[in-house]
């Protein structure tokens, strides 16, 4: 039996400790080849991964991202969309823009960096004359990224672009100036302004050139006067907000014969040949911030333009080449030094002989200009994010025809500018997208992370930096090490405050560096109330209790939770009875003194609206102990005790030292208190209890059956000889009687 009951203890103990131990969900989703890598975004570029250690960059003169926050450098890049809303709206774009629809053409336009407008076209008079005219004008038509208002000789147009946003009146022909003795027109516009990053620009243009444009802003009114005398029709004039006016500054137009510039004044670029007198027309580009590693191999690129003006297939003999220099600056109004920075251009050199039409605003990729770009990421000072200027001309005088093809350049379009596609292979740091954080609690969250591209070597580690401020240096960081491709990692970050924000980014480093995802951020959950105070028991009689406590200090604690258990503390919330649930600070508990003579124990929890419950807890108790097991304890080693065995006293002994060790290995391996009071406790108890009492009581009657002469026995089961000699006496005696009786 005793063996038994050994053999069962650790498994009971076994049993008791196999709970608990956190759980740790793992982040799903990882991107594939094609996608995007959000985390290069810049203003004016993408980086799509296309697999395999290979990259695509797509670069644009304007602008072609932006942020709701502009002056938050850590916020993330969003695609412009120019869309317009059936109510005029536009709002996915560096800036606000409400179009008016109704009465007289105009828009509000509000910059998410700084400045506000308010435009409205009041009509346009001759000048120095009284008096504005405005034609009837029809409702609008809203048609892709323009809205138009639309007569036989005049079209009112609200065009929206990535970063500016046009309220252009065309003068398709002279019929609508008849009434004007000369052809100076003034026009008046309803006007106010609140100063910032984004500008007024005016311009005009008639079918072949840029016109001379001036304006005035003067209470509440601008007015733009231009002279239309030597005008081709139809002419463009073209008040507009402009949100990054230093853009104009990457793109300029030249001619060699007879010697022409043009560099912010236009809206279009030329290459090729007007005629035996006008010819060597051509362009330069320059694209900033170039992320493209040094020495990467060039597997792809192409000079994409768009046409401005539709021609004929007549062929244009054009050639592309780049500034042989590190990084290109900005292209200053200086013809000059755009002539000695076209003489240093690269010694690679693509000729684009274009032999077929150019369709109006349709996108044609130049050939391959792979050696180009290859010659200038593989100068020694070349660092990706580096600035390149590409020239598109014909200064060879190669065309023979006169033919030539027009592109839009900044000032004409900041959507349909320039744009330099490059494809290219390279190990370098990994590309990592930081995920979200989930299951955040009051003092841990679980943070993902995803490699999206390894960089053309798997990462050897990975991991995440946080901190409780923006930016670097994080003062916390965990990594794993490993060998890891494409995929997605998490980790549960522990010990947080409470109630404070934290930042954070996923990370991974392979033989070329670290690569980072964005910065991303959360806030832990609210700080868990305190435990009620000065918590106390007092028994009444009967089975009646008193319970008195105070609140938690946290104000949100308002409700206190009292859990009861028979005999010992509760372990949790759910182990025993309710003996309060509310918001007072006393109650009275009817359940007292159990049916064992077992006392309650109670534990007192605080919890708030949101049911976040003190992570500690008060405790009281009447005190005693538990009365049934000091019983069992008392029992055996009273009757054990004055047995005088020796064998029940040392059964008695081990079973007590067994318990007694049992107990202290729980207390101090932390798997529960050594406590009477405590279930573990208890079970030793039980078994003790068993151990040593069972024996007992065979022991003793054992002893009864054979007890004789007022003597004990000395030893189990073995009687003393004098009581033997007694039993042969009394056997022959009643032989004798029975043979008399014969």
């Amino acid at each position: 039996m005793r063996q038994n009951l050994l053999a069962i203890l650790p498994l009971i103990l076994i049993l008791s400790l196999l709970f608990g131990g956190p759980i740790v969900p793992t982040f799903v989703g990882a991107d594939s080849p094609g996608g995007e890598a959000v985390e290069l975004r810049t203003e004016n570029s993408k980086t799509t991964y296309l697999g395999g250690g290979r990259y695509a960059w797509d670069g644009s003169l304007g602008a072609i991202h932006y942020r709701e926050n502009p002056k938050d450098g850590n916020s993330s890049w969003l695609d412009i969309d120019t869309t317009i809303s059936p109510s005029g709206i536009v709002t996915k774009a560096p800036y606000d823009l409400q179009i008016y629809l109704t009465g007289n053409p105009g828009f509000h336009y509000k910059s998410k960096d700084s400045g506000e407008f308010d435009i409205r076209l009041k009509g346009f008079r001759e000048q120095k004359t009284a008096g504005s005219i405005l034609p009837p004008l029809p409702r609008p038509i809203i048609k892709d990224n323009q809205v138009i208002w639309s007569t036989p000789d005049i079209d009112i147009i609200v065009e929206v672009q990535n970063t500016r946003v046009y309220l252009r009146t065309v003068v398709k022909n002279e019929n609508a100036l008849n009434a004007f003795a000369t052809k100076d027109v003034e026009l008046e516009y309803d006007y106010s302004e609140t100063p910032g990053k984004a500008q007024l620009v005016c311009r005009a243009n008639d079918k072949d050139k840029p016109l001379d444009i001036t304006y005035e802003k003067k209470d509440g009114k601008l007015y733009e006067r231009v002279d239309l005398k030597n005008a081709v029709y139809p002419v463009r004039i073209d008040p507009a907000v402009d949100e990054i006016v230093g853009h104009t500054n990457d793109d300029c137009w030249r001619q060699l014969t007879p010697s022409n510039w043009r560099w912010d004044s236009d809206g279009n670029g030329i290459a090729g040949r007007a005629s035996a007198t006008y010819k060597q027309y051509g362009t330069g580009q320059r694209f900033t911030t170039v992320n493209i590693p040094n020495a990467a191999t060039i597997t792809l690129a192409s000079l994409n333009l768009t046409c401005e003006t539709a021609r004929t297939a007549t062929t244009v003999k054009t050639r592309i080449s780049a500034e042989d220099i590190d990084t290109a600056p900005a292209i200053a109004d200086d013809r000059d030094a755009f002539d000695t920075r076209w003489a240093n251009r690269t010694t690679a050199r693509v000729d684009w002989d274009i032999d077929y039409a150019w369709v109006l605003n349709t996108e044609y990729p130049s050939p391959d200009i792979k050696d180009v770009i290859k010659e200038i990421v593989d100068r020694p000072g070349w660092v990706s994010g580096n600035d390149i200027l590409i020239f598109w001309e014909d200064y060879a005088d190669r065309t023979t025809d006169n033919a030539y093809r027009d592109d839009w350049h900044y000032n004409g379009s900041s959507t349909k500018c320039p744009k330099l596609h490059v494809e290219y292979a390279a190990d370098v740091p990994p590309t990592v997208v930081s995920g979200t954080s989930t299951n955040t609690t009051s003092t841990t969250s679980d943070l993902g992370g995803n490699i999206t591209a390894t960089g053309g070597v798997n990462p050897d580690e990975r991991g995440f930096d946080w901190d409780t401020d923006s930016g670097v240096p994080y003062a916390n960081s965990w990594t794993e090490s490993g060998s890891y491709g494409t995929g997605t990692f998490s980790y549960t970050i522990t010990s947080l405050t409470c109630n404070t924000p934290i930042y954070w980014r996923a990370k991974a480093h392979n033989t070329e560096g670290w690569g980072y995802g964005s910065e991303q951020n959360f806030t832990t959950g609210p700080c868990p109330p305190d435990a009620p105070g000065d918590f106390t028991a007092t028994s009444l009689g009967g089975n009646l209790v008193a319970l008195n406590w105070t609140k938690a200090v946290d104000a949100n604690a308002d409700t206190t939770l009292i859990i009861g258990q028979s005999g010992r503390y509760p372990k949790d919330r759910t182990d025993g009875w309710v003996a309060y649930n509310g918001t007072a600070e006393s109650t009275t508990d009817s359940r007292g003194i159990s049916f064992d003579l077992e006392n309650p124990y109670y534990r007192a929890w605080s919890y708030n609206m949101t049911s976040m419950f003190s992570t500690d807890y008060a405790q009281a108790n009447l005190g005693g102990g538990s009365m049934l097991m000091l019983g069992f304890i008392g029992i055996a080693i009273f009757f054990t005790w004055f047995s005088h065995r020796t064998r029940d006293l040392l059964i008695c002994a081990v079973s007590f030292l067994v318990w007694l060790g049992m107990g202290f290995w729980l207390f101090f391996s932390g798997s529960a208190p050594f406590d009477l009071n405590e279930g573990y406790v208890q079970i030793l108890t039980y078994v003790f209890f068993i151990m040593a009492f069972v024996p007992l009581l065979l022991s003793m009657n054992q002893e009864i059956k054979h007890e004789a002469s007022g003597k004990k026995w000395t030893t189990y089961g073995q009687p003393p000889n004098e009581i033997v000699n007694a039993k042969e006496a009394y056997k022959k005696r009643l032989r004798t009687r029975i043979n008399n009786r014969r």
